[in-house]
């Protein structure tokens, strides 16, 4: 509704300045030109998602792709403010973890697929980084035939950026309020003569305050990426990333003195009642891929990718559990958890049509008929 109201606003816009330089045009007065411009974020294949190279259109399941062009238009900071633009989505924060999950069409979507294979540290690791994603995928609805175990809200899937046959060199810096920091590089380019070797390496920090004492956020992540044809039907792809993030556990405020109790006492709403002097959280993660791309014929392609996780967690906090009878002696315990967590995945595939016919509709649409086969261990 937001893009219709501000659609219809610039139109509106556009029709008064019109109006009066049409008005001016009567006076002998000059004309200034009115240029509205608008962005097309539409996405008609998806192949990551759903594991062919089948148009959204010819697809019995809603599929909504979060483009690079719409993310560099929006600047969001994580995947969560991304996925904003997806129907059904809203953010959650588990209060035992670090990080935030996902909820779509009312399911709570615990596992994260990157480049088509299951992450399954989507509590304590959802990669939070946007530096390195070209686009995020969400297949609405139960996927398990493609996926095995899933969610039954919807699958994401986020695609990271591979290495581009042209050099390119991109830099930028993001500042904002609460002492928003964020700076990136992005390097890409051909490491051959005969650019059959392209390399990526990308690194972003972040550093930036919250509405409350003493918890603020500090991350940043480096990945790279290599990618080899080995002749002219087989590329093999390689990426990696390292990631870090450090901040204090936020820790709720209590109802009594915020929204009942007023009258007694008044809580301020940035007030810490955690204990600073325990040591911000760690956490830490390392991702390696391996990618086989082979095509056997015009039509068929085999496809082979296997990942290794490792993911570290050190969390000490001090926790409330409950007022005094004097409601101003607030009792808390110390804790600290500590988790590492190791994963392998393993997806290969097998995909094509063995025929096709194409037609064009009256919309300006390619229809294409045939029959496809995935095949997945």
């Amino acid at each position: 509704m937001r893009k219709v109201l501000l659609g219809t606003a610039s139109l509106m816009a556009a029709g008064v300045v019109g109006q009066a330089g049409a008005a001016r045009a009567q006076d002998g007065a000059d004309v200034e030109a009115v240029v509205v411009v608008g962005r097309d974020y539409r996405v008609t294949t998806v192949g990551s998602a759903t594991k062919t190279a089948t148009a959204i259109l010819q697809i019995p399941q809603p599929i909504q792709v979060v483009t690079r062009q719409l993310i560099e238009d929006q600047r969001p900071l994580t995947i969560s403010d991304a996925l904003r633009n997806v129907s059904g989505f809203s953010a959650l924060r588990n209060s035992g973890k670090v990080f935030r999950s996902l909820n779509i069409r009312g399911f709570q979507t615990l596992d994260l697929n990157v480049d088509g294979l299951r992450q399954t540290f989507g509590l304590n690791d959802q990669p939070d980084a946007i530096a390195s994603i070209e686009r995020i995928e969400v297949l609405k609805g139960p996927a398990g035939a493609l996926y095995g175990r899933g969610g039954l809200g919807a699958t994401v899937n986020i695609v990271t950026k591979d290495p581009l046959p042209e050099r390119r060199i991109a830099a930028s810096i993001s500042t904002g309020t609460g002492g928003l920091i964020q700076p990136t590089l992005d390097v890409t380019g051909p490491l051959n003569a005969a650019g059959s070797v392209r390399g990526r390496l990308i690194g972003d920090y972040e550093k930036r305050d919250t509405a409350t004492d003493f918890v603020n956020l500090k991350r940043w992540q480096i990945a790279g990426a290599l990618a080899v044809d080995l002749g002219e039907h087989t590329t093999v792809s390689l990426k990696s990333d390292y990631r870090e993030r450090e901040g204090l556990r936020f820790v709720a405020i209590p109802a009594y003195g915020t929204v009942t109790g007023l009258n007694d006492i008044r809580l301020p709403f940035d007030l810490f009642i955690g204990e600073p002097g325990v040591g911000e959280a760690e956490n830490t993660g390392w991702t390696t891929t391996l990618k086989i791309d082979h095509s056997l014929t015009e039509n068929w392609t085999f496809t082979a990718a296997a990942r290794w996780m490792r993911n570290t967690l050190d969390l000490p906090f001090v926790n409330p559990t409950g007022l005094a009878a004097d409601n101003r002696t607030l009792n808390r315990n110390y804790r600290r958890f500590r988790e590492v967590e190791s994963e392998a995945a393993f997806d290969a595939f097998v995909t094509g049509l063995s025929a096709v016919r194409s037609t064009e509709t009256d919309f300006g649409f390619r229809s294409t008929e045939g029959f496809g086969l995935i095949a997945v261990t």
